[in-house]
């Protein structure tokens, strides 16, 4: 990303901005953490080769992605994260679950780039689009890994929140047993 320190100059004039570099911190977080306790438990789930590049790959960038966001001033809301043993059941119920964290995540830059655009701030539009473009691709990759058809069934990615804060709170939700989406923090 050629915004270095853009980022954290818009934040300090910008709630907004602020807000979504906490957010995507904490996304990236919950990412990284799930990629590699997926990676440490490889042979339960029993991963092709092909599971274990991916996730080697979209580990990787997503710690690209937090670091980026975290030299930008963001702050996760939290650095420990717990995930359920029931995440990690099957290789096919793990993939389920990427999926539903990159829906989250694809998501969260849509309603970030729209943020932005409201911002009438070209650049912060930009960064949320590489790194939402990023994300878009390990959800193809992990629908492709669960044996779905490509391409899929849409032709405009799912418009899922109105903010970046419906966002965050999307992936809060996630972390609580017995909602509808249950899976993170």
């Amino acid at each position: 990303a050629g915004y270095t320190g853009y980022l954290r100059t818009r934040a300090q004039e910008s709630p907004e901005v602020q807000e979504m570099l906490n957010v995507a911190s904490t996304l990236e977080t919950v990412a990284v953490t799930f990629f590699g306790v997926a990676r440490d438990r490889g042979d339960h789930l029993k991963l092709t080769s092909d599971d274990v590049r991916f996730i080697r790959a979209a580990q990787c960038e997503e710690e690209a992605h937090f670091h980026f966001f975290e030299s930008e001033g963001g702050v996760p809301s939290t650095t420990t994260v717990s995930l359920a043993n029931a995440l990690f059941k099957n290789r096919t119920t793990f993939y389920q679950h990427v999926e539903e964290l990159e829906e989250i995540s694809v998501g969260t830059y849509m309603a970030a780039a729209n943020q932005f655009a409201q911002l009438g701030d070209a650049g912060l539009v930009e960064v949320a689009y590489q790194i939402g473009a990023v994300e878009s691709q390990h959800l193809v990759l992990t629908r492709a890994m669960l044996g779905d058809r490509l391409p899929n069934d849409r032709a405009f990615a799912k418009w899922m929140f109105s903010s970046v804060a419906e966002a965050g709170q999307a992936l809060i939700d996630a972390g609580r047993p017995g909602d509808a989406v249950r899976m993170f923090m």
